[in-house]
């Protein structure tokens, strides 16, 4: 491997929880996974795991953000996970709400946001459901 360099590798992933919290984003989790299911499946406590994917969100490798408001005169609030790529030029994004994430009258939503780019103007269209 003379190719190799160890400069090369980055400091903000490969921490123990880091690293774990990644590894789970790609495989296990499907690219997402609630606060809860994250600390239970890394042992993880409150506090350590909410540092961790700060470092995280802070470098571009997630994005969180808690939306609240009101659906359909349902009022409560969700997380949305962020997870981009590009390849040769393509850019690809998907938006989706993090499983078990909805509190109040929101309990139970899913959905995905998808972010349309055209003549530099953007337009949203969240596809959702509720439970009765």
């Amino acid at each position: 491997m003379d190719d190799f360099d160890i400069g090369g590798i980055d400091e903000v992933i490969h921490g123990r929880l880091r690293l774990g919290i990644m590894a789970y984003l790609a495989g296990g989790g499907g690219g997402a996974a609630d606060f809860t299911e994250l600390k239970s499946r890394l042992q993880a406590s409150d506090g350590n795991l909410s540092v961790h994917l700060r470092k995280l969100e802070e470098a571009g490798y997630v994005a969180i953000e808690r939306v609240t408001g009101t659906l359909h005169g349902r009022h409560g609030s969700f997380v949305l996970q962020h997870s981009g790529s590009m390849s040769a030029g393509a850019q690809q994004l998907t938006i989706g709400v993090v499983p078990d994430s909805g509190t109040g009258e929101l309990r139970g939503l899913q959905g995905t946001l998808v972010v349309t780019i055209a003549d530099g103007k953007h337009s949203y269209a969240f596809t959702y459901t509720l439970p009765p």
